[in-house]
C-alpha cells in the first residue's frame, strides 16, 4: 500500500515538475534569444540581475538536497519536495492561463534549439531514474548552465555553418563589380539612417535597383544572408547596415560586402560593457573598421554634431574622402530655419556650392534631422540633387521602429484623446534625451515617462542615468521607471532637479503601472513610453 502511494505521489510529483521546468526551459530559451545567443551578452546581464542565474527557487531547492544528506528521514524529504513541485507547478499552470510565460519566438533555429533542449532533459532525465528527485533539485539549481551547455553543443556546427555561409556570401558579391555598397554604423540612428536612404535612392533609380537590409539586421551572419538570398543583377546599390558587439565584427562584414561608401552615425556609451572599453568600442561602432575597409577612392560621411567623432576624425584621411554634416555649424552639409512641431519637421539643407532645398518630413523628433542630413550627404554623392532628395522625403513616414506619435482615446471621454509618444523600439542615451527634448513641444499639460534602465553601459552607467534623471526632472510632472538597477540615481538627479520624490517611483507590475497613470490620461496630457516596456504594459496602455 504505501509503496502504491510513493509511486503516485512520485509520477505526481513527476508531471508537476515536467509543467514547471517547461516553464524555466523556455525563460532561458527567450532569455538567450533576446541576447542574440552571445555569452558576452548573458555575462553582463548577470552582472545587472543576479537573479538570471540564481532564482529565489534555487533556495528551497537547495535546501532539500542538503536534507537528502543530512540523518533526515528521507520519507519527510521526499513528500517536501512533492509538495514544493506541487506548489511551482500550479504556479506554472496559472502563469500560463494568465499569458504570463516568457516564451521565445519559433523561428527554425529556435525551435531546433527547443526540440535539442528537451530531448537532452529527457536523457538526463532516463540516465538519473534512480535519483530523479535528486537530479531535478540539482537542475533547479544548474538550469542556466543547462542551457548554455545545450546551446552550446549545438553552436559548434551552426558557428562552422556561419562561417561557410559568410564565405560563400563574399564570394557572391565579388561577382558584382559594379554594385556600390554603403555601410551604415554606428552606436544609434542606423535602421532610420538606412530607411531614409532607401526612400531617397528608390525614388530617383527605382526599388529593383536598390537593396537593404532588412529591419534591424545588421550582424555578419545577417549581412551575409541578405547578400545570398536577395542581391541580384538588378542591383546598384546595397544600403548595408551593420552592427557590433565586439571589436573585429564590423571588419568580417566588411570584408562580406566591400563598401565604397561608409556612413557614421554617432558614438556614445551604448554597448560600452561588452566592448571592454571606449576605445574598442570607437573601433567598432565608432567606425574605425568601416573606414580601414572603405577603397583609396571611398567616401566616409560624419555626424559632425557628434563631439567623440568630430574628436576622433578632425585630422582629413588620405585614404578616403570625409564629408561632415551638422544641424548645428557650416561643414559640408548643413541645416537651417529648423522648425520642429509635435509629428512634422521643417529644415533647409545646404551645401558649400550654395545648393539648398527646403525639407518638410512627417517624422517625430528632431534628433531624425542628423539621420536625414547623413542619408542625403550619402545620396548626393550618388547623383542626386538637394530639391529631388527634398522631394524624396516627402514619401517618408516613419517606419516600424521610429519614435511614433499615437493619438489614444480617454478613459473618461472616447471621443477625446491624450498624446502617447511611442519609442519603445530600442533605447540608448541620446535617443532617451532627445525623446525628453521633444516632450517640451507640449507646454500647458502633464508629462508622463515610462522608462526601463539602459543596459551594457559598463562604467558609464550611473553618469548617464543621472542625465537622463535631470532631464526628467526639468521636464516631466510624473514618472514610473519600471527595472531596479540605476532607478536611485535617476530619481535623485529628478529630485535634484525640483521634482517631487512621490512623483517618480519605481513599479514593474503593467495594471500597477496603469492603475498610477489613470489620473493621467486626460485630453491633451502626453505619455512618453520609452525603452522595451513589458508587452502587457504597452497593450493596457496604447489600447
Amino acid at each position: 500500500m504505501e509503496s502504491n502511494i510513493v509511486s503516485i505521489v512520485s509520477i505526481s510529483t513527476f508531471i508537476f515538475w515536467i509543467f514547471h521546468v517547461q516553464r524555466r526551459v523556455f525563460f532561458y530559451l527567450y532569455f538567450w534569444q533576446l541576447k542574440s545567443y552571445r555569452v558576452d551578452r548573458f555575462l553582463e546581464e548577470i552582472k545587472r540581475n543576479k537573479e538570471v542565474l540564481f532564482p529565489k527557487i534555487c533556495i528551497p531547492a537547495l535546501i532539500l538536497i542538503l536534507f537528502f544528506n543530512l540523518p533526515v528521514n528521507a520519507n519527510l524529504v521526499f513528500y517536501l519536495s512533492a509538495i514544493f513541485y506541487l506548489i511551482l507547478g500550479c504556479r506554472s499552470f496559472a502563469l500560463i492561463f494568465a499569458k504570463k510565460w516568457k516564451m521565445p519566438s519559433f523561428t527554425k533555429k529556435m525551435f531546433l534549439f527547443s526540440v535539442l533542449a528537451f530531448i537532452f532533459l529527457a536523457i538526463l532525465c532516463f540516465y538519473f531514474w534512480r535519483n530523479i528527485v535528486i537530479f531535478i533539485l540539482l537542475l533547479e539549481i544548474l538550469m542556466p548552465i543547462f542551457i548554455f551547455l545545450s546551446l552550446g553543443i549545438i553552436e559548434i556546427p551552426a558557428n562552422i555553418f556561419k562561417r561557410y555561409l559568410m564565405f560563400k556570401a563574399r564570394k557572391k558579391r565579388e561577382k558584382f563589380k559594379d554594385l556600390i555598397v554603403i555601410g551604415i554604423t554606428g552606436s544609434y540612428g542606423k535602421s532610420s539612417t538606412k530607411e531614409f536612404l532607401y526612400t531617397m535612392l528608390s525614388k530617383k533609380y527605382g526599388e529593383d535597383k536598390v537593396l537593404k537590409t532588412e529591419g534591424n539586421v545588421n550582424t555578419e551572419i545577417g549581412v551575409a544572408n541578405t547578400v545570398l538570398k536577395k542581391l541580384n543583377n538588378n542591383h546598384k546599390f546595397f544600403i548595408c547596415e551593420m552592427g557590433a558587439y565586439k571589436r573585429g565584427e564590423i571588419r568580417i562584414a566588411c570584408n562580406i560586402v566591400m563598401p565604397k561608401i561608409g556612413i557614421l552615425t554617432g558614438i556614445n556609451e551604448q554597448h560600452l560593457a561588452l566592448f571592454g572599453s571606449m576605445e574598442n568600442l570607437v573601433s567598432a561602432e565608432g567606425g574605425l573598421e568601416l573606414a580601414e575597409n572603405l577603397p583609396q577612392n571611398g567616401i566616409l560621411v560624419l555626424n559632425g554634431d557628434n563631439e567623440t567623432v568630430k574628436l576622433k576624425y578632425q585630422v582629413p584621411s588620405t585614404k578616403y574622402q570625409q564629408i561632415f554634416c551638422s544641424t548645428k555649424e557650416k561643414t559640408d552639409l548643413w541645416t537651417e530655419n529648423i522648425k520642429v512641431e509635435k509629428d512634422w519637421l521643417y529644415f533647409r539643407v545646404c551645401d558649400k556650392a550654395r545648393e539648398n532645398a527646403d525639407f518638410k518630413i512627417n517624422l517625430v523628433g528632431r534628433q531624425n534631422i542628423e539621420n536625414i542630413l547623413l542619408a542625403a550627404a550619402c545620396a548626393k554623392e550618388l547623383g542626386m540633387s538637394l530639391s529631388e532628395i527634398a522631394k524624396a522625403c516627402e514619401k517618408i513616414t516613419p517606419q516600424q521602429g521610429a519614435m511614433r506619435l499615437i493619438q489614444s482615446p480617454t478613459l473618461a471621454d472616447k471621443s477625446r484623446t491624450l498624446d502617447v509618444i511611442d519609442s519603445t523600439y530600442s533605447a540608448n542615451p541620446d535617443g532617451v534625451l532627445a525623446a525628453l527634448e521633444h516632450l517640451k513641444l507640449w507646454s500647458s499639460c502633464q508629462k508622463v515617462i515610462i522608462m526601463p534602465c539602459l543596459i551594457e553601459l559598463g562604467p558609464a552607467a550611473k553618469e548617464v542615468h543621472q542625465k537622463i534623471g535631470k532631464k526628467i526632472g526639468q521636464i516631466c510632472d510624473f514618472s514610473i521607471i519600471t527595472t531596479k538597477d540605476w532607478f536611485e540615481e535617476i530619481r535623485k538627479a529628478a529630485v535634484a532637479e525640483g521634482m517631487k520624490p512621490e512623483s517618480i517611483i519605481f513599479s514593474e507590475n503593467p495594471q500597477e503601472i496603469f492603475e498610477k497613470i489613470k489620473p493621467f490620461l486626460q485630453p491633451e496630457n502626453v505619455i512618453l513610453l520609452e525603452g522595451r516596456l513589458p508587452k502587457e504594459l504597452l497593450k493596457i496602455v496604447l489600447n
